[in-house]
């Protein structure tokens, strides 16, 4: 089991900008988030996410100062498209900084899989996308300034991308009982038939794209992992838009 890390080099035209071991740390190492989008809209600025230690940093270009301005790890990072606010996610939160303090935090219940959020085009409000320990996957939006909630939308994947579910309900969520494409030994957890397990998203156009796995052949029995039952599976995108 190990853990993928990044050294962090910012190029001005041809020329390296010899920062990152400031930046990020004495071994300049940086997380890369699926939900990362390094870039203030101006340019002017980019958010990092140091491994040792580990943290939010926030890398001003011009002055060439960088501020840390969280302690923790977090599972996506990104700024509002038009404005210089920044969304940090975390697995039980989500905090709004306006690019001086945090003037929002929002706690994030989930009992599967990781949090998606992202600022709206507009950038007036944040989105949520989680599965809450009772019920189904939904998206709840927030006010960005104030954390309020103001709309929830049901978004499961069994209701976006129907498949048989209860025939495949005895598949063990939390073994790897989904046998992924056609390369020998790449499997998952059934769990994966349940939850977004990766995103993509545009904030600027709100384009989001999920992703998901549904069955692709009837259940069998593994001998080598006991009698485990399985199935085929395979990586299905859906698309949605953010407003």
């Amino acid at each position: 089991m190990g853990i993928e890390v990044w050294e962090a080099s910012l190029f001005q035209g041809a020329r390296r900008v010899t920062w990152a071991r400031g930046v990020a740390g004495k071994n300049a190492a940086c997380l890369l988030p699926d939900g990362l989008l390094p870039w203030r809209h101006d340019g002017g600025a980019l958010v990092l996410a140091p491994w040792n230690p580990p943290g939010v940093v926030v890398y001003e270009v011009e002055a060439r100062r960088a501020t840390k301005i969280a302690d923790r790890f977090v599972v996506s990072a990104g700024w509002a498209p038009s404005s210089g606010h920044l969304l940090l996610v975390s697995s039980n939160e989500a905090i709004v900084y306006d690019g001086v303090r945090t003037i929002c935090q929002i706690p994030v219940e989930t009992s599967a899989g990781l949090p998606i959020a992202g600022f709206t085009p507009s950038g007036a409000h944040v989105f949520v996308l989680a599965r809450p320990s009772r019920g189904k996957s939904r998206i709840v939006f927030h006010v960005r300034d104030t954390g309020k909630s103001v709309r929830t939308v049901p978004f499961d994947p069994v209701d976006v991308l129907p498949y048989a579910h209860r025939e495949y309900a005895k598949l063990h969520r939390q073994r790897s009982s989904l046998v992924l494409g056609r390369t020998e030994g790449n499997c998952g957890a059934g769990l994966l038939l349940d939850i977004w397990s990766d995103s993509r998203y545009d904030p600027a156009t709100g384009r989001l794209r999920l992703l998901t796995y549904r069955p692709t052949s009837p259940i069998f029995r593994d001998r080598d992992e006991g009698g485990l039952a399985c199935c085929q599976a395979e990586p299905r995108w859906v698309e949605a838009r953010i407003e």
